[in-house]
């Protein structure tokens, strides 16, 4: 390899005290937008970066209702509204989504092109709008790349918008959950049951077969995308028949688990989850 270059962003912060940083980042700015969702907001998440932009006198708006997946036209309509905010400083709080719509906004906020505009010039927007990063989730890494992920209905697609412009200014890591074996035991639970065969056939609408053929008693899979109903949830089996109503995680006793327990109660309109 005779060269490579690696972009990143341009402060990180970590540790107990890494949301701390917020406030100062924060001062620096006129009016601050908070990109996050419901689920977020609920679970009380959203608490501590509000705080610190409290302390930075730093008026905010907060947009907490947006999609996960969301299509190009539905990172459109936040964008938009965002615009409206005359806000210099987005500070996304979320997964992937969450930060990928915030991206986008942060080089289309001049009004200068749209999303549609990115899908066929990825390099035409450029950053206008400072950006925050506070990942909520592991594993997308989207509070570091230059990507932004959203669906093309027409084509039935999810198209990936690379824009080197879109790397975050900051990016906050704080590793807040509680110490808690709760989803240790889960996974050990389970592990116990494959270990004891107690197993049985993958559901129907989990097999992801695209074609049964003309002699299938069965046809078509009849999967329900969780994200295309109310609150991102909608009741389906999962397990095989014989682990079906098996419930391998429970909630621990420390608030914040308890505030998961109380958002699923309600979304699932059961108490016992």
């Amino acid at each position: 390899m005779k060269q490579y270059q690696l972009a990143m962003p341009q402060q990180v912060f970590s540790g107990e005290t890494g949301m701390q940083a917020l406030e100062s980042l924060a001062a620096r700015h006129k009016k601050a937008a908070v990109f996050t969702d419901a689920g977020i907001r609920a679970s009380g998440v959203l608490e501590r970066p509000l705080a610190e932009l409290d302390k930075a006198a730093v008026p905010y708006v907060v947009y907490d209702t947006l999609p996960a997946e969301p299509t190009c036209d539905q990172a459109q309509q936040v964008i938009d509204t965002f615009r409206e905010s005359g806000a210099d400083l987005i500070v996304a709080v979320g997964g992937g989504s969450v930060m990928d719509i915030a991206k986008l906004a942060s080089i289309t906020a001049d009004g200068s092109c749209t999303v549609r505009d990115q899908l066929k010039n990825p390099r035409i927007g450029k950053k206008t709008v400072t950006t925050v990063m506070i990942p909520t989730t592991a594993g997308t890494g989207s509070e570091a790349t230059p990507n932004s992920i959203v669906a093309v209905p027409e084509e039935q697609l999810k198209v990936g918008i690379v824009n080197p412009e879109m790397i975050a200014d900051a990016v906050i890591l704080v590793a807040t959950s509680p110490k808690s074996n709760s989803a240790h035991d889960a996974i050990n639970a389970a592990i116990a049951d494959v270990q004891a065969g107690r197993t049985g056939s993958i559901p129907r609408q989990l097999q992801n077969k695209h074609f049964d053929g003309e002699d299938a008693l069965v046809k078509g899979q009849n999967y329900k995308y969780a994200h295309s109903y109310a609150n991102h949830w909608v009741q389906q089996q999962y397990l095989p028949d014989v682990l079906k109503d098996t419930k391998y995680y429970t909630f621990g006793d420390n608030k914040t688990e308890q505030a998961a327990r109380a958002y699923w109660a309600k979304i699932k309109g059961e108490e016992n989850v």
